[in-house]
């Protein structure tokens, strides 16, 4: 394990030097295949994909800005601090961190009545994240009920244990059923993440199915493939969500596209809706792990595009996974390995 994460902290600079630059090796323009119709988004759903981005965002904060919501202008400027409220009752959003370097945030917006579960991706300097990335290529079995011959990367999975650990279900149901009151019909359930976290939120879209018997939206940015056909078309079919499971990409990132085809066995789960250069809308709504849209370009490697979905990026988001992120490696592991050793004691020492 220890030999795996000092191989991933060696081969961070190549990494950044492959994503970064490889998109500048083709001046190809887009070309998208022909496939099956492409269809509309519901009314306001791109709002709503908004909100999710602008939150997963703020997931990469160090942990107390997030809970002061000192995220950046344009989180803070999108969805104010007084529209949200933690699992507490009070004003904020609730945080929590596993021990693999994994996080989850949340919350419930008062005024799109959206109770919300948003994992965080992976933090390029953590060799943990690293390790469950690279390990998500070896398959396991996944078992869960009607899910038959299913398959998940071990990475993916051992990722999600960690923080499912936290109590996040039992927290996110407390929190939905304390406002079920505030509004007819009750708070609508959204599940998401972006990246590695991405990845997560399909367990945890299991899991709140499973918890509360319905989720009414399940929305992942940028996440790689998690499991076998097995698993996606199982969970795509899923009467929970039925209709409104959605994977958004964008440009040229390269994360959706991995594990790469060759790998053999990995699908993607949900609807791709794919955003082109500068997010310009309206998005392509194009089916379940197709060659059309994203699938249609011919190289696809940029860790840019991987931080600037929905328009909102750079540092403004303060947070959001960026170039910036690879700025003072060790500075930033440091100070969130600190972080959790602190929680870690004051939990010892109550």
């Amino acid at each position: 394990m220890k030999f795996l994460m000092s191989i991933c902290q060696r081969l961070i600079p190549a990494l950044i030097v492959l994503l970064v630059f490889s998109p500048l090796i083709s001046a190809r323009t887009h070309h998208f295949r022909s496939g099956s119709k492409k269809k509309a988004l519901p009314v306001g759903m791109e709002d709503l994909f908004k909100e999710m981005w602008a939150i997963s965002g703020a997931s990469y904060c160090m942990r107390n800005d997030i809970i002061a919501w000192d995220v950046g202008s344009t989180t803070t400027n999108y969805i104010p601090i007084t529209r949200l409220v933690n699992v507490q009752g009070h004003q904020g959003v609730s945080v929590y961190d596993g021990d693999g370097f994994t996080r989850a945030v949340i919350g419930y917006d008062t005024q799109t009545h959206i109770a919300f579960l948003v994992f965080r991706g992976t933090i390029p300097s953590s060799p943990q994240n690293l390790y469950q990335d690279l390990t998500a290529i070896v398959s396991s079995n996944y078992v869960h009920a009607g899910c038959d011959g299913c398959k998940v990367g071990s990475g993916l999975k051992s990722a999600y244990d960690s923080i499912a650990a936290q109590n996040i279900i039992r927290d996110f149901q407390m929190i939905y059923n304390a406002h079920s009151t505030d509004t007819n019909p009750p708070p609508r359930i959204v599940v998401s993440g972006h990246s590695l976290g991405g990845a997560m939120a399909n367990f945890g879209f299991i899991d709140v199915c499973d918890t509360l018997g319905s989720v009414d939206i399940f929305v992942t940015f940028g996440a790689p493939r998690v499991g076998n056909s097995y698993f996606a078309d199982w969970l795509t079919a899923s009467n929970c969500a039925a209709n409104q499971k959605y994977r958004v990409t964008y440009n040229r990132d390269l994360i959706p596209h991995v594990p790469f085809g060759y790998f053999g066995i990995f699908k993607h789960a949900g609807a791709e809706i794919f955003y082109r250069d500068n997010n310009q809308a309206p998005a392509d709504n194009c089916g379940q792990d197709t060659n059309t849209c994203s699938g249609s370009l011919w190289l696809t490697a940029s860790l840019i595009d991987h931080g600037a979905y929905m328009g909102m990026s750079g540092s403004n988001m303060k947070c959001v996974f960026s170039l910036a992120l690879f700025h003072n490696f060790k500075a930033k592991y440091n100070r969130m390995k600190n972080e959790q050793y602190n929680l870690k004691r004051k939990s010892f020492e109550t």
